[in-house]
């Protein structure tokens, strides 16, 4: 157990195990490395992703071409079916963080196409939401 003696403002992941805390955001921070796994974002490429997936949830989905794939965030609005595809409402990425757009982006995803779930955002005054996962290795 890790006990801490002073007010700890910002906490951010660096790497899997690998965690660093400071004062203030602004700080670079003191990196701690732990037994086991602290990243937030949960990958879900396994054979029990299914119960992983449920209304409600943040993830990332992947979209493949013939050259290469994207990713995007979104929420399920609706859980698996017998075809195993999800439905996801899709975000937007606005600068740093994410908007939900004009038109709702809504798109049927086969399960499989789930790449991870995210961790719930935080939602500013002028509804722009932030994820606190690392989404860089996804584009963002």
């Amino acid at each position: 157990m890790i006990f801490f003696w002073f007010k700890v403002h910002c906490v951010r992941t660096v790497g899997l195990n690998i965690i660093k805390y400071s004062m203030t955001s602004d700080e670079d921070g003191v990196q701690m490395k732990f037994k086991s796994t602290l990243e937030p974002l949960l990958d879900i490429r396994c054979s029990d992703s299914q119960s992983l997936l449920k209304f409600g949830n943040w993830v990332i989905a992947q979209f493949r071409s013939k050259k290469s794939s994207r990713h995007f965030v979104g929420q399920v609005i609706e859980e698996i079916d017998a075809e195993d595809t999800i439905s996801i409402k899709f975000l937007k990425k606005v600068g740093s963080s994410f908007q939900w757009p004009e038109q709702d982006d809504i798109s049927v995803v086969d399960k499989h196409d789930v790449v991870a779930v995210l961790s719930e955002p935080q939602i500013d005054g002028r509804g722009h939401l932030s994820f606190s996962d690392n989404l860089s290795k996804y584009g963002y």
